[in-house]
């Protein structure tokens, strides 16, 4: 699993994704920003610039976990336009641990 190594094939969502994929992409993204405020909070960042940062972060995460997550779609055997039950109020809780929690279709 090259998953770091070309910044356009985490764009593509025709391709297919693991759940371990799914997890380092979306959770441990997520992770990266938390522990990049906190590193720059302790260094004495004013709470402006840090949500400016956080913001920028988080819209360069929010294309790669979107094709990542449609890509375990196809994964699954799932069509990717069932990643719009994000917008879904219980299916957005649901959504996500079923992408981590079902094996992929052989």
């Amino acid at each position: 699993m090259n998953l770091f190594n070309n910044y356009k094939d985490l764009l593509d969502s025709s391709r297919k994704a693991k759940r371990l994929e799914y997890f380092l992409v979306s959770w441990c993204g997520l992770m990266f920003i938390a522990f990049v405020i906190f590193s720059l909070e302790l260094q004495g960042f004013s709470e402006e610039s840090l949500g400016v940062i956080a913001l920028i972060l988080l819209l360069l995460l929010i294309p790669i976990n979107i094709t990542t997550a449609i890509a375990r779609c196809h994964d699954l055997g799932w069509s990717g336009w069932w990643y719009l039950l994000v917008f879904v109020p219980v299916a957005n809780i649901i959504l996500p641990i079923a992408l981590l929690a079902l094996p992929s279709k052989k």
